[in-house]
């Protein structure tokens, strides 16, 4: 009979295959060598071949690819629910394939040679760097021991250690002044070394049409555009921004059960090393982006107003992966307004800031000529003064305050109404707050 889906559990030295037909029976299983896996698949007529995306998994991949096979990679995460009974090598093969053959199963998109050689010289730099960690956490330790302490970080260290006189101090003996410099000597090649990594880095996104587009992005230089190139290509396996800043673990955990919604940290699912690359360029534009005029800092500069700075900052994470998705498969070059939804005018504004202004002037207008009350002067004066309470005019004389927070809400100003009021009628009420 013929195979039409292959299922291949991938070990050192042996590799067990299960083979299924078009309904899904298992008409083979057999155990074959590492070396002589590929000969065998080429032996075989053009299926399915399904493997747990590990290593050696994309080489093979690229392999059946060439022969004409369809190659189909799956987290083991996903693949362990279908293997049945105990775990052995044959179940596993078995339940790969069988994993392979469900329409709702996520696959690994096959990584390309070039891919695999970026993302190892990503690896091989984060390797130096802890090491380069390591390295000045026992130097620190050391010193603190004769009792020197040094501050936490890398240029504080090196800092210290050129103005340290250890001669002068009885306490270190020659045995450590010794070892001290061999530390110094091994953490200057160590930088020497990450810097060859950082330059040839540059060097690749600055030839590579789409890192090039993904460094025009704040927040994202070229080892964020590297890293992510490296990982996930031309971003084709995501159907949406959503589906990538999901795979990254950048959005909330649910545990939800009876009809109830219940959202808490994030998922800290996927690649970590991106994820914390992500995190660290959110950060430089909480913090040192200048240009705070941009939709995307004004975003988060109102962001920081309502939560948590950290809380933010995994926000604006998110927010730069599902840009850099929407760079990638679309294959444009940044644009803030294009990418927020936002209609630039003649002059370089936005139609949407023309309409809020008006808007703003309108409210503010008609609630003055009221005479109850005090109009914020503008809408960033109330914003960063969320914690006041934001008047609302009832009638002619009376009135109550609600907070900002419950005022977005007109279902909760009524809320509001019902308790203080007892059955006064509401006249007006003032619009809503602009969308800043």
């Amino acid at each position: 009979m013929t195979v039409v889906t292959l299922g291949i559990d991938l070990g050192k030295n042996v590799c067990s295959v299960a083979g299924l037909d078009a309904v899904g029976s298992v008409i083979m299983t057999q155990r074959v060598r590492r070396d002589r896996l590929l000969s065998f698949l080429t032996a075989l007529e053009p299926c399915v071949v399904a493997m747990e995306a590990c290593g050696g998994a994309h080489h093979v991949a690229r392999f059946c690819q060439e022969l004409g096979h369809e190659p189909r990679l799956m987290s083991p995460l996903y693949v362990r629910p279908y293997v049945k009974v105990h775990k052995t090598d044959d179940r596993d093969a078995e339940g790969i394939a069988e994993a392979a053959t469900r329409p709702t199963m996520s696959f690994v998109a096959v990584k390309t040679a070039g891919q695999l050689d970026l993302q190892a010289l990503h690896r091989a730099r984060e390797r130096l760097i802890h090491n380069r960690t390591r390295l000045i956490n026992q130097a620190r330790a050391f010193l603190m021991e004769r009792g020197l302490r040094i501050g936490q970080g890398r240029h504080v260290f090196q800092r210290a250690l050129q103005n340290i006189d250890m001669t002068g101090d009885a306490d270190i003996g020659p045995r450590i002044q010794e070892l001290i410099r061999d530390m110094a000597t091994e953490l200057d090649e160590l930088n020497k070394r990450i810097a060859a990594f950082d330059t040839e880095i540059k060097e690749l996104a600055r030839n590579d049409p789409d890192m090039k587009r993904l460094t025009e992005i704040p927040g994202i230089g070229p080892m964020i555009a590297s890293a992510l190139v490296a990982a996930v290509g031309e971003g084709q396996a995501f159907a949406k921004g959503r589906d990538l800043s999901a795979w990254l673990g950048l959005v909330p955990r649910q545990i939800s059960t009876g009809g109830k919604a219940k959202l808490i940290g994030i998922s800290k699912r996927g690649n970590p090393y991106l994820r914390k690359l992500f995190i660290h360029g959110a950060r430089t534009v909480l913090h040192l982006v200048k240009d705070r005029s941009s939709p995307l800092t004004r975003w988060i500069d109102q962001l920081k107003l309502r939560c948590h700075d950290n809380v933010a900052v995994v926000a604006m994470a998110n927010k730069l992966a599902r840009i850099a998705w929407a760079v990638l498969t679309k294959r444009e070059r940044f644009n803030q307004a294009a990418l927020l939804g936002v209609r630039t005018t003649a002059d370089g504004g936005s139609q949407r800031d023309l309409r809020v202004k008006e808007r703003w002037t309108n409210d503010r207008s008609a609630f003055c000529k009221s005479g109850v009350g005090q109009w914020p002067s503008s809408a960033g004066d109330l914003m960063r003064h969320r914690a006041r309470d934001f008047p609302i005019l009832v009638g002619t004389v009376q009135t109550i305050h609600v907070p900002i927070k419950d005022r977005i809400h007109r279902s909760r100003v009524s809320g509001h109404l019902k308790k203080h009021l007892q059955g006064g009628a509401v006249h007006t009420l003032p619009p809503e707050l602009p969308p800043f």
